[in-house]
């Protein structure tokens, strides 16, 4: 049987997979042959690499062309050539949504401060660099060739790790629901990295000496105010659960008080054997 002898096929058949115009064989002695087949959802051809025998490539290539054209929603008319500048203002009007309003239902809000982040990430970063792109131009390396050449300061400096991957994320999900909504085949931008950065910033834990250096600061410049430090060092509470507390004999400020006698008494054991002076004061003896 006869093939094509190229490296990539352009005849909707199997090619032999060469490097340096030698067919490529697997540690098994299997020829490596080249597919390409058209995948309706980008409007591209993607290729990959088979090992077996030529027939055993046709029909692989025959399985993964019905394998792409299956998989393939209709997509809205007219959505090749949507660019992304016009797809971004729908898709920010819809995503201040969690639930959108359908006939009596009034619909569920997304929190502001999201759909903010979200507004900030696409008209500062996302529109400037992909505006006049198309939804179905838009490939996975050109999303992480954005991503990573990130900058700020009117491109002066690069962005930070978490910047990158907070504009990451929204184009994630802004591509995603292009993909739900019919107007893309499928979401170049699924494989972006999660993290941009070396790693996770390192967690600073003050000592004794220090934590009481920054309460005594705080009372010097609000007095009073430096047990608040004392209660976030010790207690190992939220904001949201400090403010929370009621004041006087009440549970949630028992146990606030019981926690901080263990902390008190296991910190003044240590720091009597460091040569530091132990804490003496109870911040929830105070009154609000």
């Amino acid at each position: 049987m006869k093939h094509t002898n190229s490296n990539t096929s352009r005849t909707g058949k199997p090619a032999a997979y060469k490097r340096a115009g030698v067919q490529v064989h697997n540690k098994a002695g299997q020829p490596g042959w080249r597919l390409r087949a058209y995948d309706p959802r980008t409007d591209r051809q993607p290729e990959k690499n088979f090992y077996g025998t030529y027939e055993q490539a046709a029909i692989e290539l025959e399985r993964w062309r019905q394998e792409l054209t299956a998989s393939a929603q209709p997509l809205r008319s007219g959505a090749h050539a949507m660019r992304l500048s016009t797809w971004a203002v729908q898709w920010l009007k819809d995503y201040a949504w969690l639930v959108r309003p359908v006939g009596a239902n009034s619909g569920v809000r997304r929190r502001e401060t999201t759909w903010r982040n979200a507004r900030s990430a696409t008209m500062s970063y996302i529109l400037p660099a992909l505006a006049d792109r198309t939804l179905a131009s838009l490939s996975y390396q050109d999303c992480y060739a954005f991503i990573a050449g990130l900058r700020v300061d009117d491109g002066q400096k690069e962005a930070a790790p978490a910047t990158k991957a907070s504009v990451a994320s929204f184009l994630r999900i802004m591509l995603a629901d292009a993909e739900k909504a019919g107007v893309v085949g499928r979401n170049p931008a699924a494989g972006l990295p999660t993290r941009w950065g070396a790693g996770r910033r390192r967690l600073v834990i003050p000592s004794i000496v220090q934590v009481e250096r920054l309460a005594e600061a705080m009372d010097a410049i609000w007095p009073g105010r430096g047990d608040i430090v004392r209660l976030f060092a010790y207690l190992g509470l939220r904001w949201e659960e400090l403010t929370a507390l009621r004041a006087g004999p009440r549970v949630g400020h028992s146990q606030a008080r019981r926690a901080f006698r263990g902390y008190r008494q296991s910190m003044h054991r240590s720091s009597h054997r460091a040569g530091t002076p132990g804490l003496t004061r109870d911040p929830c003896e105070r009154k609000r």
